[in-house]
């Protein structure tokens, strides 16, 4: 049994809907991680903005 409660797709409501619209657009589908930061939807805009910022912005050259 989960000590964490893991929302679904269809759970969630409002921001969390929006930002998981997001995230399956850019992944195919709502990573575990996510899912459990649903149940507050703050925390999940803020670190989903903080995963966006970290990982989209930026280049690194290939020989690095």
């Amino acid at each position: 049994m989960a000590r964490i409660k893991i929302l679904g797709v269809t759970e969630v409501t409002g921001k969390a809907s929006e930002i998981f619209a997001e995230i399956t657009k850019n992944f195919g589908m709502v990573p575990n991680l996510f899912r459990a930061m649903a149940l507050n939807p703050d925390i999940l805009e803020a670190n989903f903005m903080k995963f966006k910022a970290v990982m989209t912005q930026g280049e690194l050259p290939m020989d690095l």
